[in-house]
């Protein structure tokens, strides 16, 4: 299950998806990964699909494995202040000239039998330049972030949301190489 058809005349993409079934994507829409996913190295090719409109959280479909899909979100919708520092690799392979060519996007995990409990993995967010489409993951070695932040207390409990501002230092705004979320 991926790719099915590809139209050179008409740039387009047939893909057939496990839970999308079939979509009709631009070449110009893929998103493609410079740095793969962690564990999904063969996966470069994915379509961003929004869930549903005004929801925070996205699909990352691969264009290359149509049973492969990731939900992704931005911290920001859910009032989590993230500052990242990305790794010069990574500004290199994504071409990243200011901090506004990125966006940052986290894995989210939701467990079948407690949707509330869902968490991010802030350790390591997806990059996505907003111009070239290209995309990487990167592994953060910041002991304050955790691969399982949950997601929906930050939005029930204000106390619980200052604390975390407390303990997330803001880096250089002007830097490249750090971009907040």
């Amino acid at each position: 299950m991926g790719v099915m058809a590809e139209s050179q005349q008409e740039d387009k993409l047939i893909i057939q998806t496990e839970r999308f079934g079939e979509l009709t994507a631009n070449r110009s829409d893929l998103v493609r990964f410079a740095l793969p996913m962690l564990g999904f190295e063969q996966a470069t090719r994915f379509l961003l699909i929004q869930h549903k409109p005004d929801s925070p959280f996205l699909w990352l479909q691969s264009v290359d494995d149509g049973k492969l899909a990731f939900v992704l979100t931005q911290p920001k919708w859910f009032g989590l202040p993230y500052t990242v520092t990305i790794p010069d690799h990574a500004v290199e392979a994504l071409n990243i000239q200011e901090a506004e060519d990125v966006e940052i996007y986290t894995l989210v995990s939701i467990p079948d039998d407690n949707p509330d409990r869902m968490t991010a993995n802030l350790v390591g967010p997806v990059l996505i330049h907003r111009t070239t489409r290209l995309a990487a993951q990167i592994v953060l070695d910041n002991a304050k972030f955790s691969t399982k932040t949950p997601l929906l207390q930050l939005v029930q409990g204000d106390a619980q949301l200052q604390w975390l501002s407390q303990k997330t230092e803001k880096s250089d705004p002007e830097a490249i190489s750090s971009v907040t979320s």
